[in-house]
């Protein structure tokens, strides 16, 4: 099966049609970089049926659709054809050539065709799959796909391995058996069920065949257990009736009694005067209060007074004292009325020393001894006269404030006398209260008690209501099954007397369910023997045949788990055969790049992990379970090396592992084509040159699509094509010689 040619037209930078003719086992298309040149490798994987937008680059449908230039308008679809050589029938159509199409529009929506004819996905993705074909990265590895291999997980790895491989259409298949199987026990279930619902009616149809040949005994039974019954539940629900009604006029008397008592205890607590009396203490209270304050306010009003009394009577002796001492001393007069004195002797004196006169010398120094005696006199009379009247003013006034102290003291004296009669009438008003509050809660427990014995009464009476609507309904419950007994056995059944010895309720119901069951056997047998049996052989035969039917069912259910098992079993040969394979062609390829070592893949079963909180201690712990299916791990040993990880790996070193693991991939399970989309951009020149090696020799069986910049891989190409972005912002595609694509994939 050869690749022919892939068309692509608006898919992201190709606005124009574009055709790839794949005509040489290996092809290489070069360009810059931003020319579009992998948008090729994406076309390709999703015309396959690519659902994973982000693997192509892509958030939404419309993202592949030209966007459109300053130069050229957007376009509203994208399309993108691969057509392959059918000649030899690989696919499993009449038709020489194979042409898939896949559409895209803005709108999201996504159009399939198959040789022109519109498919769903899914039939596209079950013809590839014949073919070992599809979206997956095995035959369209990107640099970064490339080292996916090295970093998933352990089963991931697995299923890219078995993918490449071809062992996916064992997985199909298993996958399709597993839902026939789920249908097939659905419909098992389905079976199952039917006959769990003929099961009751084919047995209860088994007992009416053998009751019918009973039906004339089973009257005559029920008719004597009827009788007896009746009559039995006629005394029961009369004897019942009479004791109801003698517990009602009990309870109701004892109810009334109750009543009237609490009644009597609701006056007595209305007649207690305890508000009064509260508000009364509350009252006092407040005069009590305010007493007390006009008490406090009276001190301190006489403590002002008596010291200001004190205050005056110091200030009368200071007086006293100070009016002794002045006449003992001499008097002093304020300094201006000296100022004005000397003054006057200064004149005095003047004269008499420019009098030339001894005579008049000595009549002016007689008039200045005259003018001194004078003042002293003036002096004396004036603090004599002002000390006595100050002290007639003080003594008035300690008259005054005795007087005030005496009226002060009084009030004390009343208001002391007025505390104490209220503080008298609080304590014999609280006594009073607390009188009340005893009997009052006397009466509240009393109350309590009469109201418990009402609320049991109440509920006792509830219940005897409950038991007299039993009994009602029982009357007319036996009031019915009387008149049902007289139409199926006849009146006769009503003239029985009973039992000598009144039956238990237990017995009654016992009688009472045999009496349902004897009727119901008897209306289900009825006249129509011939008909029971019948309807009898019709659910018998349909009963047969589901039973049939299932055995068929578990039949192939047990195939479907043989196939399933069978598969699992090539699966698990195939896959471990062909990890086996792939070994000796990973360490050969390992060896090749790393000049030494070795490389291979090792079979494990990953195990879960889970965290595991302890309630009491607070410790966390770890347990790993083993997981059902095995999943691969890489081992490698690098010359002059030891490292044995891939974490441990360089970037380049990580390239190489990968190249090595691809290509002993491809080695075992050649693929029909294979596109690499740069996966050689990380190689020097010494890798270069042996990364090319390597294509030649899986170039003889595979057909070869590169995608490159690296001058030694497109040496081995048979066709180059060149891709360039033009200035309109579009990608186009020219055939080229060796040298220009050297010369393109350097710009």
């Amino acid at each position: 099966m050869l690749l022919k040619r892939l068309m692509l037209q608006g898919f992201k930078s190709f606005a124009k049609k574009t055709v790839f003719e794949f005509d040489t086992n290996v092809t290489a298309i070069v360009g810059p970089n931003g020319s579009g040149k992998s948008n090729t490798a994406e076309a390709l994987r999703w015309v396959l049926g690519e659902q994973s937008l982000t693997t192509i680059r892509g958030r939404r449908g419309e993202d592949f659709i030209f966007a459109g230039t300053p130069g050229v308008s957007r376009l509203n679809t994208a399309s993108v054809s691969v057509v392959f050589e059918n000649s030899a029938r690989q696919f499993s159509i009449d038709f020489d050539e194979v042409e898939l199409t896949r559409d895209v529009h803005r709108d999201g929506e996504n159009i399939y065709r198959l040789n022109g004819t519109k498919v769903r996905l899914r039939d596209i993705i079950e013809l590839l799959s014949s073919v070992s074909l599809g979206a997956s990265a095995h035959h369209v590895v990107s640099q970064g796909e490339a080292d996916r291999l090295l970093s998933a997980n352990l089963e991931e790895r697995r299923d890219m391995i078995e993918d490449a491989l071809g062992i996916k259409i064992y997985e199909y298949k298993r996958t399709e058996a597993k839902r026939k199987l789920e249908k097939t026990e659905v419909h098992a279930k389905e079976v199952e069920s039917l006959r769990r619902e003929i099961a009751p009616h084919l047995r209860f149809l088994e007992k009416q065949v053998e009751q019918a040949k009973r039906a004339e005994s089973l009257k005559s039974e029920l008719l004597l257990l009827y009788g007896t019954y009746l009559a039995d539940e006629r005394a029961y629900v009369e004897d019942r009736s009479e004791a109801i009604a003698s517990r009602t006029e009990l309870a109701r008397n004892k109810r009334e009694e109750i009543e009237r008592a609490i009644s009597d205890l609701g006056k007595l607590r209305e007649d207690v005067p305890r508000n009064a009396i509260m508000a009364k203490i509350s009252e006092r209270d407040v005069l009590l209060h305010s007493t007390r304050e006009r008490e406090t306010e009276e001190i301190r009003k006489l403590g002002k007074i008596e010291g200001a009394l004190e205050g005056k009577k110091e200030e009368k002796e200071r007086l006293k004292e100070s009016t002794e001492e002045d006449e003992d001393n001499g008097a002093t007069v304020p300094i201006t009325s000296v100022a004005a004195f000397v003054g006057e002797l200064e004149g005095v004196a003047e004269v008499a020393l420019v009098s030339s006169d001894a005579e008049s010398a000595r009549g002016a120094l007689q008039s200045i001894l005259v003018s001194i005696r004078s003042f002293l006199d003036r002096c004396r009379g004036l603090k004599v006269e002002k000390s006595e009247n100050r002290e007639h003013v003080i003594e008035s006034e300690i008259q005054e404030l005795e007087r005030e102290v005496g009226s002060g003291r009084a009030k004390l004296e009343l208001f002391l006398r007025e505390r104490g009669g209220y503080e008298h009438e609080i304590i014999v008003l609280r006594a009073e209260l607390d009188s009340l509050v005893s009997k009052t809660r006397d009466a509240e427990r009393e109350h309590y008690e009469l109201d418990k014995k009402r609320s049991e009464i109440l509920n006792e009476e509830r219940m005897i209501s409950l038991e007299m609507s039993q009994i009602v309904s029982m009357k007319e419950d036996l009031k019915r099954e009387e008149t049902e007994a007289a139409v199926l056995v006849g009146r006769a059944v009503l003239n029985n007397e009973g039992s000598d010895i009144q039956p238990s309720r237990e017995e009654q119901m016992g009688k009472r369910k045999k009496i349902e069951r004897l009727k119901i056997r008897i209306e289900e047998i009825g006249g129509g023997g011939e008909e029971v049996l019948r309807e009898y052989e019709e659910t018998k035969e349909r009963d047969l045949f589901l039973q049939k039917e299932l055995v068929d069912l578990r039949e192939t259910s047990q195939k479907l788990l043989s196939i399933m098992e069978d598969l699992g079993n090539q699966i698990d040969a195939e896959f471990k055969t062909g990890v086996a394979r792939i070994n000796l062609e990973f360490s050969k390829y390992f060896a090749l790049l790393f000049d030494g070592g070795g490389a291979k893949l090792t079979i494990v079963r990953p195990r879960k992990r889970h965290v595991v909180s302890l309630e009491n201690s607070g410790e966390i712990v770890e347990d790993n379970e083993d997981v059902a299916r095995e999943g691969l791990d890489i081992e490698i040993s690098i010359p002059r090396k030891k490292v044995r990880s891939l974490e441990a790996l360089s970037g380049g070193e990580r390239t190489l592992v990968s190249i090595a693991l691809l290509f002993a991939t491809v080695a075992v399970k050649p693929p029909p084509f294979l596109v690499l989309d740069e996966t050689d951009a990380a190689l020097d020149e010494a890798n270069s040159k042996k990364y090319g090696d390597m294509l030649e020799t899986i170039a003889s069986d595979t057909q070869l699509i590169l995608v490159t910049h690296n001058r030694e891989t497109m040496s081995h190409a048979g066709a180059l094509y060149g891709v360039t972005l033009g200035q309109d912002g579009v990608s186009r595609v020219l055939s080229v010689k060796f040298e220009e694509a050297e010369q393109m994939a350097a710009r």
